[in-house]
């Protein structure tokens, strides 16, 4: 089988990126419009509430299942009987998880007043356990990933316009979005099995769950701390504060998943690089830090400049007070770029995954003391200002656990000043169009171009090696036609 290049698994999974970006530009600003605040608030409190269920069934198996089918993809006696076992494995914890999803379910009553809605997210529940992202992420399929991806949501989008028209068509949306689920692991069942043959004798499942342990209970401490503002706020707040916020947070989020693929597509290669080539791996991590620092802290300060703007462009008037609290989740993006960067790359890979529990319990104590504070005063805000305290906790731990020369050599100081000045610069810029123009999609577009420009120009001004890189290859990428005509 032969091995895949980084370049080709990252531009693959960048169609997926694009996706999980393009997609809720579509459907988001058509469903706040249509569902509104309230009912926004309902989808976003019920999928928090699934997603802490969803992710305790998964076993840790998003990192476990990776590193298991990567190691035996080169013997298939071996891939069929690891994918069998964890299979069953998967299966029979969403089973146990959905089960106990209903009995939550039943006994609050916030959530029984829901039952409806939140039994269609506990169908994705058992979508999620028999979904097998795992494997094809072990055996680096990103472009089946990205085209399957491509389809089923096309499929999404088509029949969000023809089933989502309404107010009262909430239960619908999450409909849907179970549907594709499901879709989803019709194809990758019948893609899994022309990849791999099941081997049904001799199983031993159990052996996997001490590898898993401790991968489980740091999944598990990640939603905790990343789903406790909108479970808070399910409880604390009106359902209109949750609907702010999910706007505010979607969008961050939207930006955060951009930063955060190259991890994902790295992580195989790290998790051998780190055991079989010290040296490269330092390149490979000090190129990854570069590139992820580069982009994040301009996006923060281009988000937070333009949130009036793109609130109302993206969800509509009704949802203008979210601009209060994007301008805190902005910052999300820098924070848990830093603190991916050092879970996905340096920490997982060296095989310190027990160490990350410390990381999010803390996040989880400061996060959930904050939330519980803040929320019942400031609603939204104060759950975006719990969020990023809760994200900030993490990436200081985990930048403890990681050791003080974990960053040596690879995060350089004046590359961060640079970062930061031209983040200034960029917000500045895109502040004073601001400034200048009528509220509305134009301003939004005239401040995004300055500030984008304005950082841009700082960065080759200023000799920065990875903008200068990127600057080459694309001359070079407009040159290549000419010469061959």
């Amino acid at each position: 089988m032969a091995e895949r290049s980084v370049v080709k698994n990252y531009l693959y999974s960048s169609l997926t990126t694009v996706l999980n970006v393009a997609v809720p530009l579509v459907t988001y600003p058509y469903a706040a419009r249509v569902l509104g605040p309230a009912n926004m608030g309902r989808l976003g409190v019920a999928g928090s509430l699934a997603n802490y269920f969803i992710v305790a069934a998964g076993l840790g198996l998003s990192v476990y299942g990776v590193r298991a089918v990567a190691k035996a993809r080169h013997d298939r006696a071996a891939l069929g009987k690891v994918l069998a076992e964890l299979y069953a494995l998967s299966l029979a914890a969403a089973s146990l998880a959905a089960a106990a999803f209903a009995l939550v379910v039943a006994l609050v009553p916030r959530y029984r007043a829901d039952a409806g809605l939140l039994a269609v997210y506990g169908a994705t529940i058992l979508a999620a356990g028999a979904g097998l992202e795992w494997f094809f992420q072990g055996m680096e399929e990103f472009r089946y990933i990205g085209l399957r991806n491509l389809g089923v949501q096309a499929l999404f989008v088509a029949a969000l316009f023809v089933f989502v028209r309404v107010p009262g068509d909430a239960v619908a949306y999450a409909g849907l979005y179970a549907a594709t689920m499901l879709v989803s692991v019709a194809v990758n069942l019948r893609a899994a099995l022309r990849l791999a043959k099941p081997e049904l004798g001799g199983l031993k499942p159990l052996r996997h769950l001490p590898g898993m342990a401790a991968l489980a209970a740091v999944s598990f401490a990640v939603t905790g701390y990343t789903n406790m503002d909108l479970l808070f706020l399910g409880l604390l707040a009106p359902r209109e504060q949750a609907g702010l916020y999910v706007i505010a947070l979607r969008i961050a989020r939207m930006v955060v998943t951009v930063s955060a693929t190259l991890s994902a597509v790295l992580l195989p290669r790290l998790s051998a690089l780190a055991e079989s080539d010290h040296g490269e791996y330092r390149r490979v991590l000090k190129r990854s830090f570069g590139a992820m620092a580069l982009f994040a802290l301009p996006a923060a300060a281009g988000l937070s400049a333009v949130a009036p703007d793109l609130v109302a462009l993206f969800a509509g008037a009704e949802f203008g007070a979210a601009r209060a609290s994007l301008r805190v989740t902005a910052w999300l993006v820098p924070v848990v770029g830093l603190s991916n960067f050092l879970q996905m790359q340096v920490l997982i890979p060296t095989g310190r995954e027990r160490r990350m529990l410390l990381s999010f319990g803390l996040g989880a104590a400061v996060g959930g003391a904050a939330c519980a504070l803040l929320i019942p005063g400031l609603g939204h805000v104060g759950a975006a200002v719990g969020m990023l305290a809760a994200e900030a906790a993490v990436a200081v731990a985990h930048l403890a656990l990681a050791g003080r020369g974990a960053l040596a050599g690879i995060a350089v100081a004046k590359d961060g000043l640079r970062y930061l000045s031209g983040s200034a610069a960029c917000w500045a810029a895109a502040s004073g169009v601001s400034a200048l123009m009528a509220p509305g999609a134009a301003r939004l577009a005239a401040a995004s171009a300055a500030g984008a420009a304005t950082y841009a120009a700082w960065l080759l001004i200023s000799g920065d090696e990875l903008a200068r890189e990127a600057l080459g290859r694309v001359l070079a990428a407009v040159k290549r036609p000419k010469e061959n005509t």
